[in-house]
């Protein structure tokens, strides 16, 4: 059940771009007037948070608690130092996409601007509904311009995932069945997911099989109402990524996001249609180079108010 939350000096969308004063509550819905895409209202730490911040990462309490219950090996440990230690945020409102870009947003898009398709796209445009996929960051970024909004900060991703009470997914604290669209339970090495994939001859096709429309499990909705924030496709996020940025205090600044190009990655976040619980927590945190897409990889926007 979406979380209701008073927020304080809020606005609403009332034309191209324009807000006006009015009350906000936390799981309100928008619709960003560019590409008609129902945006949610996620309300800042301060009117959403008991003590005005939002606890972001991971804590070893609920780390043991994913590895006990999905009886992981220690050799997958270091897979979530990058998400250490848990840390307190402060973080303003925001308007966050309730679905991940869809095929047909993205087309518009494509329609608008000139820019350049991305790989498949005459079989994947064939499917509207579903996510888009194989877009690079840049890629992203070109249509959050179009769009008047913004790839999301992780920092704004993850709060938007777990909400004030930091859970572990974005519907609670268990792994539950039918709650996201993921195609492999249990952690299996990369030679068995090939073999599993290998089927389906070209990987546009493979994609298409395992994707489900965006919004297609609505029980598994986060706080604030936004969907498919586990599985689906990985979302990219507007920060660079550091294995160690927890650890600097620009971490924990107000609306923080890592800045450092130095390791040419940009985050992803989410988990995707190949990921096990392990990838679907909201606390996990992965990079890849922001000029390449793939089959697992789309996006949605966050528009300030």
């Amino acid at each position: 059940m979406v979380r209701t939350v008073v927020a304080i000096a809020a606005c609403i969308l009332v034309g191209a771009q324009e807000w006006a004063p009015a009350q906000r509550r936390g799981g309100e819905e928008q619709k960003n007037p560019v590409d008609g895409a129902v945006m949610v209202w996620v309300p800042g730490t301060a009117e959403g948070c008991p003590g005005g911040k939002f606890r972001m990462g991971s804590t070893p309490e609920e780390i043991n608690q994913i590895w006990t219950a999905q009886k992981y090996g220690d050799d997958l440990k270091p897979l979530v130092g990058p998400e250490q230690p848990a840390h307190e945020v402060e973080l303003d409102g925001f308007w966050v996409y309730k679905l991940e870009v869809t095929i047909a947003q993205y087309s518009a898009f494509l329609a608008a601007t000139g820019h350049a398709p991305p790989e498949g796209w005459e079989q994947a445009k064939k499917s509207p509904k579903l996510p888009v996929s194989y877009v690079a960051w840049t890629d992203a970024e070109a249509y959050a311009q179009w769009a008047k909004g913004a790839l999301p900060t992780e920092a704004q991703w993850e709060y938007a995932a777990r909400g004030p009470e930091s859970r572990i997914f974005p519907w609670g604290n268990a792994w539950e069945k039918g709650r996201r669209c993921q195609a492999i339970e249990s952690y299996v090495s990369g030679a068995v997911k090939k073999a599993f994939q290998n089927p389906f001859g070209n990987a546009q096709a493979m994609a298409e099989h395992y994707l489900r429309a965006a919004g297609a499990f609505p029980g598994g909705a986060s706080w604030c109402g936004a969907m498919d924030m586990a599985g689906n496709v990985d979302e990219w996020c507007k920060d660079w990524y550091s294995v160690t940025f927890y650890t600097l205090p620009a971490s924990t600044q107000k609306n923080p996001e890592c800045t450092d190009a130095s390791p040419n990655v940009r985050c992803r976040r989410g988990g995707n249609w190949s990921s096990n619980a392990l990838f679907c927590r909201g606390a996990q945190r992965l990079g890849s180079d922001p000029t390449k897409g793939d089959k697992t990889t789309g996006f949605r926007l966050v528009v300030a108010p």
